[in-house]
């Protein structure tokens, strides 16, 4: 499909453009056009210098990709903003005139023959209806026009049809990263809001049993926003071991929708020990708290004595096992983790 729309919308814009044109966008590619609800989708542009005797788009004479989203329905947003550029180092921020437009300029210039490759992302926030609403790009030149072209004639159209439902919340960016050995920093941004109450930060260590541990109101005005909002949250008491992360978006009348799972792991400090080994009748485990669970798993992996600590030493009978080779595996309510083999002597 990406190859197909590509060539096709390429193609369709080269056919409409002027001959004598020097500079311009030669294609337009995307991987699809039909998007679900919540799917982001890269736009990626060729600008091209066809003239091979003189370098375009000096400092002087900005050229500028302006992007248009549909007005009709909020059905796309930039996703981002994120902009790439090939055989070019000079990009200015993007700008937003208003929730459906949005532009970048650039400055350097093209050497004579060569391209500059551009992409940006979108994000699919509500389903269309009827006819596919069109995303209009254009390369433009606000300030000068060189002689013998009309860059502002230069616009590729890209139809979208998006399927699912509008999304209360259009959230991007969810991240989860160490600060240092003791802390990790949630941050997540929205590009759209409806109706929001806020995020409920839920933690688990093992992605079946969840807890929220805080909850980050909406900065949007009554819950509702059609620009950008960036949120954060500290997890100051992590788990030893692995600890996964997931935002509840919380409706102002209660509904709610999960994000999507970020992880973050840190190694245990505790030092945990298990003897005899070789073991005949009895072993030994230490270092603990007395709240964890203690398992002796077989060479198969199947679970043959089990024992809760209640002390910072516990002894497990191994008598009856079969001679061979098993599996101490403790597991702590802190997520703390440890697994060490042992062997079973006659």
């Amino acid at each position: 499909m990406k190859k197909v729309l590509g060539f096709i919308l390429g193609l369709s814009f080269v056919l409409s453009m002027q001959t004598y044109a020097q500079i311009g966008i030669s294609s337009v590619t995307v991987p699809t056009n039909v998007l679900a609800t919540g799917d982001t989708v890269t736009v990626s542009l060729v600008i091209q210098n066809d003239n091979f005797s003189s370098a375009y788009l000096p400092a002087d004479y900005p050229a500028r990709v302006s992007v248009g989203l549909p007005t009709t329905s909020q059905i796309l947003r930039l996703a981002g903003p994120e902009l790439y550029g090939q055989n070019a180092t000079s990009f200015s921020t993007v700008t937003s005139t208003d929730a459906f437009n949005f532009q970048f300029s650039i400055t350097d210039s093209i050497p004579a023959g060569d391209i500059l490759r551009v992409s940006f992302k979108l994000l699919a926030i509500a389903p269309t209806s009827g006819t596919a609403p069109e995303v209009i790009v254009q390369l433009q030149y606000p300030d000068a026009t060189p002689p013998g072209t009309d860059f502002n004639r230069q616009a590729a159209r890209i139809p979208f049809t998006i399927t699912g439902n509008i999304l209360p919340v259009s959230l991007l960016d969810f991240n989860a990263r160490k600060e240092g050995n003791k802390a990790v920093a949630l941050s997540w941004k929205t590009v759209s809001e409806t109706n929001n109450s806020g995020f409920a930060v839920e933690r688990s260590s093992d992605s079946r049993s969840w807890n929220e541990i805080g909850f980050v109101a909406s900065q949007s005005k009554s819950g509702n926003s059609d620009g950008a909002l960036s949120y954060s949250f500290s997890d100051q008491a992590p788990l030893m071991g692995q600890n996964l992360y997931r935002l509840k978006q919380v409706d102002l009348d209660g509904q709610y929708v999960y994000s999507s799972v970020q992880a973050v792991s840190f190694d245990s400090e505790r030092t945990f020990s298990v003897y005899p080994n070789p073991a005949r009748d009895m072993i030994t485990v230490a270092g603990l708290t007395g709240n964890e669970m203690i398992y002796i798993y077989d060479i198969a992996g199947r679970p043959v004595v089990q024992q809760k600590a209640n002390a910072a030493m516990e002894r497990l009978l191994i008598d009856r096992l079969p001679e061979g080779v098993y599996n101490v595996h403790i597991s702590g309510p802190d997520g703390v983790r440890f697994t060490q083999k042992f062997i079973k002597a006659k």
